[in-house]
């Protein structure tokens, strides 16, 4: 969770230093994304079929040595490079991380043990937006890129240590068409959200990039459904509540798109503060976030409060941070910035809490890895689709608005939070309704209660 908040803060030296082109410079700020989205279900299967803690250390290993070539690089192809294997070994880490954790713990313990983990998450960014940029300014971009293996190996030390292995009970082959199918069609969609802000909805790039991902997205559909040992379970697409947790995905991070884009964009260019004071709004997120973590794990593991409320108000804590600044000027306080950005990165966490040990708990036991490799990419939809979407919608009202620029892109900016907040009212009512208890849920819900998981073929020498 470091390594894309210290590039972002990073890349723009790193350019001017390797004297990078535009191009370059926009393909290394998306390229380890790009990848990390594209190898989630190929490093989850693999994890499944040859040991989940294999995948997790080698992957560690992987991120260290591509922040290291990263920091190193001489020249912009190398620095590429470098991404490109960050992305790679983040998705591996990253994902396996997510699957072991149901097999290590209760079901009814999944809320709590999940908030730890986005918590520590939380806590992450906060300290990569606060540390990372003074660490850049006063000792150089490569610096900064240092900063994660040094973090790496150190957990690749302790997973080594006391991370259990498990991998699927039944050996199966690896589902190399599905896998690739997958990841073509998930550049696709994550490129052509991206080329929405830059050439609008209706552009050949852009059409052209999201038929391309329908079409891939059906093909790995049909062959799934058709090949004897595929890569994803698709039967889970009928079950309500994983479908529930992947709506949610997708629009909670269409909250977290709107500060991590808009609100930079406001308070610097229309109430004219500094870069470091945008990076404390952005912080604060951060801190909401860790709250949100921390507090819905305790809060549902406690109260045994059921995934639909916490969906529902954790998207009710984003709308009304998001309708706070529906009728911003130019002359709205800073503090409300801050305020409104600590409440949305709460709501943030509060939903994505539930949301993970949903979509966990739903996986089969043999199953983790690829399952798990669903959260991230519906974290990558709904961030692509918030932020392609977001940049031609506020330019449209503000071009719409009148009076000075500075009260135009105002205007601009508080209409576009007005329709994700309405967006956001109208997905919990949807949640609600697809959530409501049907007759057998509580007796599927009794059956399960106290039940751990199974971990499969567990590591001697662990």
């Amino acid at each position: 969770m470091v390594d894309p908040s210290l590039n972002s803060t990073a890349l723009p030296r790193a350019a001017t230093g390797l004297g990078m082109s535009s191009g370059t410079m926009t393909l290394a700020a998306s390229i380890a994304t790009l990848l990390l989205a594209a190898s989630m279900l190929g490093t989850g299967s693999l994890g499944d079929l040859r040991g989940r803690r294999k995948v997790l250390l080698w992957g560690a290993v992987a991120t260290v040595v591509g922040c290291l070539v990263t920091a190193l690089a001489a020249n912009g192809a190398v620095f590429l490079i470098g991404r490109v294997i960050t992305g790679i070994g983040t998705a591996a880490a990253f994902g396996m991380s997510l699957a072991i954790i149901p097999l290590l713990f209760h079901r009814h313990e999944l809320p709590r043990a999940f908030g730890i983990w986005l918590g520590v998450q939380g806590i992450m960014i906060v300290v990569a937006c606060v540390g990372g940029g003074g660490l850049v300014t006063h000792f150089g971009w490569r610096v900064g890129y240092v900063v994660v293996p040094v973090i790496g190996v150190i957990a690749t030390v302790w997973a080594y240590l006391t991370v259990p292995d498990s991998r699927a009970e039944r050996a199966r082959r690896f589902d190399t068409v599905g896998v690739l199918l997958a990841a073509l069609a998930l550049i696709c969609l994550i490129e052509g959200f991206s080329q929405v802000g830059a050439h609008g909805w209706l552009s050949p790039v852009t059409l052209g990039l999201m038929a391309a991902a329908v079409a891939l997205f059906g093909l790995f559909a049909a062959w799934e459904r058709r090949v004897d040992e595929p890569a994803f379970p698709m039967e889970l697409f009928t079950s309500r509540p994983f479908v529930a947790a992947i709506v949610v995905g997708v629009v909670f991070n269409l909250g977290n798109a709107a500060v991590t884009m808009q609100y930079p964009l406001m308070v610097q260019q229309t109430l004219g503060k500094s870069a470091f004071v945008s990076s404390i709004v952005i912080a604060m997120f951060g801190v909401g976030s860790i709250g949100g973590a921390f507090g819905a794990g305790a809060f549902q593991t406690r109260r045994g409060t059921s995934d639909r409320v916490m969906f529902v108000s954790g998207l009710g804590f984003i709308a009304v941070g998001l309708l706070t600044m529906a009728f911003t000027t130019e002359h709205t306080p800073l503090w409300l910035f801050l305020a409104t950005s600590t409440v949305i990165g709460f709501g943030v966490t509060w939903a994505q809490n539930p949301q993970s040990a949903v979509m966990m708990r739903s996986a089969p036991p043999s199953m983790v890895g690829s399952v798990g490799a669903v959260k991230p990419a519906v974290g990558q939809m709904g961030m692509g689709l918030g932020l392609g979407g977001l940049i031609p919608v506020v330019s449209s009202f503000t071009a719409a608005s009148s009076g000075t620029p500075q009260h135009a892109a105002a205007r601009g900016f508080g209409l576009g939070m007005l329709l994700v907040a309405v967006l956001l009212v109208a997905a919990a009512l949807i949640i609600w309704r697809m959530m409501r208890p049907q007759p057998d849920d509580r007796a599927a819900a009794v059956q399960g209660q106290g039940t751990a998981q199974p971990v499969e073929q567990p590591s001697e020498a662990a």
